[in-house]
């Protein structure tokens, strides 16, 4: 029988995803994402090897599922947004508003460290991941302001928000490192901003 690590079974799953988490952290830091495997992380966390598979098939779903776990609340205010009744301009303004100070939520700056201990691009592009979920609400608003001619002609939307997450990324990687957000995050919107509004476009 495994010990339940929790008074109720959402106490003990939430524990398991905590303990996880802090596992993988400490592991990424110490041996860098290559330097470890599922068995590492579950002995780590204080799981049976076997158990873990029951929370991924493998490591690169594991981090991603830990990002998106403790991005739930981030996620689903950034649904919020890209349905909402702004123009699309101001509520791209906001969904990198609050992307940007996600970036303080452990599990989400997993994915944000230096370039030894960096998450492989499959991690960050995994469909379980918190950014799969952003990327699609980014493509709503970045189609919406074409439909409302705020934006210019984007031939392709899903490559468009590609490009642009480099963006956001570089900036969230500044504020990792210590850069003042409040600094950063002008900038970033500024220049996405700048690379999508027609000439006519309404500014944020």
């Amino acid at each position: 029988m495994p010990r339940i690590k929790g008074p109720t079974f959402q106490a003990h799953h939430e524990q398991v995803w905590s303990d996880l988490t802090e596992a993988m952290g400490a592991l990424l830091a110490e041996r860098g994402y290559d330097g470890f495997n599922l068995g590492h992380v579950a002995a780590r966390a204080g799981i049976a090897r076997n158990t873990i598979y029951n929370y991924a098939k493998d490591k690169t779903a594991l981090a991603a599922k830990i990002a998106q776990h403790a991005s739930r609340d981030i996620l689903a205010r950034i649904d919020e947004i890209a349905a909402g009744p702004e123009p699309a301009p101001r509520r791209l303004a906001q969904i990198v508003d609050t992307l940007m100070r996600s970036f303080d939520t452990p599990a989400v700056r997993l994915m944000l460290h230096s370039p030894a201990t960096a998450m492989p691009q499959d991690v960050l592009e995994h469909p379980e991941g918190p950014f799969a979920q952003v990327a699609a609400a980014v493509e709503q608003v970045l189609r919406d302001g074409v439909d409302e001619g705020t934006f210019r002609p984007v031939g392709d939307v899903a490559l468009t928000t590609h490009l642009l997450s480099g963006i956001v990324r570089a900036g969230a990687e500044r504020t990792a490192s210590g850069a003042d957000i409040e600094q950063i995050l002008p900038a970033v919107t500024d220049l996405l901003l700048a690379a999508l509004l027609s000439p006519g476009g309404a500014p944020r």
